[in-house]
């Protein structure tokens, strides 16, 4: 008989492990059974009975969100009682003064039990093609909202809203408008809504619902209907920039550059179509 060998016997290799895990709510690699930090420090911070460690911060989420609408119908509400279009240029500007900094109190008060849903997205910067982008982008959400807002204007025969004459008329140098108007909303909404809300939102949906309802939150809050259309465009847009960028940071320009545009254009609308 040949002298032959008999065939090892095959030695099984590991386990292949299966793919990486994210959390729902912040996006952060997770280890396989490993629970997100984030969703600790929650349940932590903000613990309350009968409430699973996920639904703890969409119930942040949906106190901040009813504090900033509350915020601005309150707002809206003063303007009215002022004499709205009529109002005085300085109590106008009061109104929308106060307004702004109330938001910006109750969202740095939300950012500090939800830190831990803001840390990765405050951590990173994002790959540097987010910022030009984001310029561009702004570019675009600026004159898809000059469209919408002519076109609705012209069809209802509605007088156009303007941000800044009543702080060119109550004296104010052109820098308070900008702050107010650009600087404020740029970093204060996007720390609420791409931030708290939204990171809120996908702990308990889908990553694409979770981007509807916040672009949707985002825009009624604003109670215009006539913007909600492009306000709408410019949440999912603002809300797509984060999930890509993993940053809040290129959102944080976005917003800041479409409405600085808005601002140049009451300035210089000679230079704008």
């Amino acid at each position: 008989m040949p002298d032959t060998a008999p065939a090892p016997t095959p030695v099984p290799g590991p386990t292949p492990s299966p793919g990486p895990r994210f959390c729902t709510a912040c996006g952060r690699p997770l280890a396989q059974d490993a629970a997100c930090p984030c969703l600790a420090s929650i349940a932590t911070s903000a613990a309350e009975p009968g409430l699973s460690p996920q639904q703890r911060p969409l119930r942040l989420a949906l106190r901040l969100y009813f504090a900033l609408l509350g915020v601005s119908a309150m707002a809206t509400i003063l303007y009215i009682a002022a004499g709205g279009p009529d109002a005085p240029p300085r109590q106008e500007t009061a109104i929308d003064i106060a307004a702004s900094a109330l938001f910006a109190l109750i969202t740095l008060a939300a950012c500090i039990p939800g830190r831990a849903l803001l840390r990765p997205a405050l951590s990173r910067a994002g790959h540097p093609a987010f910022y030009p982008l984001a310029v561009i982008t702004a570019g675009g959400t600026y004159m898809l909202a000059s469209s919408f807002t002519g076109f609705f204007s012209r069809a209802f025969d509605l007088e156009s809203e303007s941000y800044t004459t009543a702080y060119v008329e109550a004296g104010y140098p052109g820098w308070v408008p900008l702050v107010m108007i650009a600087v404020f909303p740029g970093v204060f909404e996007e720390l609420a809504f791409r931030g708290l809300i939204g990171s809120s939102m996908r702990s308990v949906l889908e990553s694409r619902e979770a981007l509807i309802v916040t672009a949707l939150l985002f825009a009624i809050l604003h109670l215009s209907p006539v913007s909600i259309p492009h306000l709408f465009i410019i949440g999912l847009a603002l809300g797509l920039l984060r999930s890509f960028s993993g940053s809040l940071y290129p959102g944080m320009l976005m917003h800041f550059t479409h409405n600085a545009l808005v601002v140049l254009s009451e300035y210089y609308p000679e230079s704008f179509p």
